[in-house]
This record gives C-alpha cells, structure tokens and sequence, in this order.
C-alpha cells in the first residue's frame, strides 16, 4: 500500500497561558494543521484575523506561522504531517491552506485528533496505513463542513445528538422508531427535529430509518435461511405484504428475487 501522508508530530490539547505566541518565520519543512480550541489571532499575508473555538488552519509548507492567545488561556490540537510528493488530495478536496476555517465545535474532530494520537504513539504494523486513513478521514470531515455558512446553518449545535441518533438507529434497525421517539431522544420538538436532521445529513430521520431496515433485510436475505417472514419481523414489520412492497421499492427486487440473485452470484465466483 502506497502511504501518502505522515504525521511528523502531534500534540492534543495543549494548554497555554495569556502570553502565548507562535513566530516561525523561518522555512517551515512540514504542513502544520491546527485544531484552536480555544479563540485565538492568527497573523495571514501581515493582517490578524480571528480564529474562533473550534476552527482550524493548514499552514502549508514554507509558510511562516504566527498565531498567538486571544484570552487569558489558549488550548490547541496540532499536527504536523508530511504529504508525499505532490499529492493533491487536501486541495482535490476544496480545502484551502493558510485559511482560517471555521467549523461547528463538536466532538467529531477531537475524536479524529484522539485516534490520530494513539495511532501514532502505538507499535501496531499497520501503523503507517493507518494514519494515512484516519487523516484523509479527518480532511473529509473538514470538507463535508466547509461549504456551509456556520452563521445561517442552527444544526451545527444539535449535531452531536443528531449524530448520536443516527449512529443509533443504524445500531438499532429493528426498533420501530417514530418521529415523536426521535424527538425526545435528541430533545427536541419534532418538526424541529425533521428540519435539523435534513440540513445535517441531506436526508430525513424516517428514510434512515427505512434504509437501516432495509440493510439488515438484505443482509439477513444473504447470509441467512431465515424464511421472508422471520426477516420481516427481525426489521420490525409485523405485515409481511407491506414490508415486501417496501423492500422492492427501496431495492427494485422482491425479498425472494434478492436471494436468489445473490445465491445465484455468488456461485459464479
């Protein structure tokens, strides 16, 4: 496997008093990314611009680094990282360097700098790949954010707990969820609910709870002898007729059709 990025050194919450300041004026060798979760100013092109909590900046290599405390404390995550050759995967991705970009303060990103760490500290073989895998996730997550106005957009708030549902309802696919139980979970009125979690995941709460369904079915279709009927109830259906109309909607094939195409499949391997 080809490695394209390294991390070079990283450090997560790092915590400094009011004085702190960073002036690296001189050739910087590696790409640094900053994590600020904390306000600070950041000099760009000889004018300071403002870095709220949770925003981050890529200072691409050769650039000089001035950053400094806005408050009377100043706490960062940093990594600085190498990217093979002239890989453009950062900027494929819209990302801009030297920028200060702001992102919703939750708890993804600090996640993804906590398994970075711990990747790079371990002794695991796959180490390398690893890293690899687990930044380009972390810049995917940066570019997911970055086209959204953090201003005009309320969900970014909410959107730890709307994670939290969704990672709960694809957890939980035979559970009947309603609207009314969704909304309590994130507490939160239900047509405030179905607003935030359509601008978070460009879908609704009731279509993720079809597809979680609709997952287990076709798994439990294929690997399985389970009968039509037992996999309807494992998903929640207790009518058999309804969930058979809604599996060749959602699939284009009949439970039965499903099965037998994927035994079929899989035999001509």
């Amino acid at each position: 496997m080809v490695i394209i990025m390294r991390i070079n050194d990283i450090g997560l919450n790092k915590r400094y008093g009011k004085g702190f300041s960073i002036n690296r004026s001189l050739w910087t060798r590696d790409y640094l990314l900053i994590h600020f979760r904390t306000p600070a100013t950041v000099i760009l092109d000889g004018k300071e611009v403002q870095a709220r909590t949770g925003s981050i900046i890529i200072f691409h290599v050769g650039t000089p680094q001035y950053y400094r405390a806005s408050q009377d404390t100043y706490t960062d995550d940093y990594i600085h990282f190498f990217v093979d050759d002239d890989y453009s995967y950062i900027t494929n991705l819209g990302i801009p360097f030297n920028t200060v970009i702001e992102l919703p303060n939750t708890r993804i990103f600090s996640r993804l700098f906590m398994d970075l760490q711990n990747e790079f500290l371990s002794g695991h073989k796959n180490k390398e790949s690893s890293i690899d895998c687990l930044l380009k996730l972390l810049f995917n997550k940066v570019s997911d954010f970055i086209d959204h106005d953090i201003e005009s957009n309320s969900y970014y708030a909410y959107y730890d707990i709307l994670h939290k549902l969704k990672t709960s309802i694809y957890a939980n696919p035979e559970k009947n969820w309603t609207v009314l139980e969704m909304a309590k979970f994130c507490n939160l009125s239900s047509s405030y609910l179905q607003i935030l979690y359509k601008l978070a995941f460009q879908t609704t709460c009731i279509n993720d709870v079809i597809n979680s369904k609709m997952q287990l079915a076709k798994s439990l279709l294929s690997m399985t002898k389970y009968t039509i009927k037992e996999i309807a109830l494992q998903c929640g259906y207790r009518n058999i007729e309804y969930f058979m109309r809604l599996f060749k909607k959602c699939t284009g094939y009949t439970p039965s059709h499903y099965r037998t195409e994927f035994l079929k499949n899989i035999k001509m391997l």
